[in-house]
Order: structure tokens, then C-alpha cells, then sequence
């Protein structure tokens, strides 16, 4: 990469210094400023794994039919259908979960964690639903109150409120920065 500077006497312009980009035989007309922009979101790059966000977890299923009306009952809201290897759904919070076609789940070693407001109202519900669990709701000793099942699949399920604890708990390792939401 060759880069070809020019300025109108010594007079910095507000948008920096029209500068040509030689790359790969093409130059590409920049702002100094744009130039130095680019270097340092390059720069940055570590930087941008502070803001990664979880788009979903996807699941195996063996009977598409039953899972899908199961994760329904739970209160997501199905957004793909595409019956029978895959469907996507979403929280109200707009977290997504997936359930791909699978001929076996074989031990799981994946949690899915659910977080409600209401857990002993939601949890008796579902149960005088038909919803069999495997624990009813029970204070943890890591601050939670949890109720466990496991989809048709075999894939276990908690349902589960922490409020403040799920991300701040007492023993969180300090992070030096404050983030959106964080406690100081």
C-alpha cells in the first residue's frame, strides 16, 4: 500500500488532508482523517469483543412437532418455521433460541436458562399445563431460585429468577469499566 499525501499550503482542512490510497493497483481518494480512522478501528480490533451480544443457542430435536409447541408453552414466540429440521424462536427481550432436527440427543451438557419475573406462578402453570419438571422452583445457594425440566429432547431447562444476582452477584470479579446497567 503506497499512500500519496497532498495539502493546499500548510492549511489542515476540517475534514483532514485529501490523500490518494494506492492498494492493489487502485487509488481510492481519503481524507487523512479517514485514513486514520480505518488504522485505528484496526487497532481496536481486541476491543471489539466488549461488545459481542449472544444472538441464540441452538438446540437438537428429535420430534420437531412436540418441541416446538413445547417452547411455545414455555412462552417464546416462534419467528422461523421450517418444519421438520428447524425452528427459531424469541423471547420478549428478543433473545432467540433454535431447535435444529437431530436422530439423538446424546448427553447434554447444555443448560438453557429462562428468567421470569413470576417463576412459582409461571412454573405452576405450565405444570397444571401438562408440563412435568424434573424440580420444582428452590432457592440456590448462589442466590437463584430455579426450577429445572428438560425438553422433549432431553435438553435440560431451567426456568429460574435471580434479579440482580444473575449478573451482579456478590462474588462478580470487578471489571474495572462500567457498563450499561452496571452497579458502580
Amino acid at each position: 500500500m503506497k499512500l500519496y499525501e497532498s495539502q493546499a499550503g500548510t492549511e489542515e482542512r476540517e475534514f483532514g488532508w485529501p490523500c490518494r490510497l494506492e492498494t492493489e493497483g487502485l487509488l481510492r481518494e481519503q481524507t487523512t482523517v479517514q485514513l486514520f480512522q480505518k488504522q485505528e478501528k484496526k487497532s481496536r480490533k481486541g476491543e471489539e469483543l466488549n461488545n459481542v451480544k449472544m444472538n441464540q443457542v441452538t438446540v437438537g430435536c428429535t420430534d420437531y412437532a412436540r418441541s416446538v409447541d413445547f417452547y411455545q408453552r414455555l412462552g417464546l414466540t416462534q419467528i422461523v418455521d421450517s418444519p421438520p429440521r428447524y425452528a427459531r424462536f424469541e423471547t420478549p427481550g428478543g433473545e432467540t433460541l433454535s431447535i435444529h432436527a437431530v436422530d439423538r440427543v446424546s448427553d447434554p451438557t447444555t443448560m438453557i436458562y429462562f428468567e421470569l419475573e413470576t417463576l412459582d406462578a409461571t412454573v405452576a402453570e405450565l405444570q397444571a399445563a401438562g408440563i412435568i419438571f424434573d424440580s420444582d422452583p428452590e432457592d440456590q445457594s448462589w442466590g437463584w431460585r430455579e426450577a429445572r425440566l428438560s425438553d422433549p429432547a432431553g435438553n435440560p431447562v431451567c426456568l429460574f429468577h435471580a434479579g440482580a444476582n444473575r449478573r451482579f452477584p456478590a462474588w462478580r470479579i470487578p471489571s474495572g469499566t462500567i457498563t450499561e446497567g452496571e452497579k458502580p
